[in-house]
């Protein structure tokens, strides 16, 4: 069975009424330091563009970075560059 450390994650959103995590929550728990790459990786994971992350965008962000191909990486990088997603033709699939 694989397990993924999400340093408390998890136990984190069972704390808060909502179930979510916003994005001040999310550096102070994981000590990240505040960074626009920091910011655009938050907004990538945030799925439903809700300016907070449930524990379902948090872990399906860390499975598919830790499940996936060099190109589809490449391809999530250059997605938190290209806020517009004026250049994602360049990764869709031929």
């Amino acid at each position: 069975m694989l397990k993924i450390k999400t340093h408390g994650f998890n136990d984190k959103f069972s704390c808060l009424s909502n179930g979510t995590i916003s994005l001040k929550e999310f550096y102070a728990h994981f000590g990240i330091e505040k960074t626009a790459f920091a910011d655009r990786a938050f907004a990538v994971l945030d799925e439903d563009a809700s300016g907070e992350l449930d524990y379902h965008e948090f872990l399906a962000g860390v499975w598919s970075m830790c499940s996936s191909s060099k190109r589809d990486l490449v391809s999530f990088l250059f997605s938190l560059f290209d806020e517009d997603k004026s250049n994602l033709k360049y990764f869709s699939s031929e």
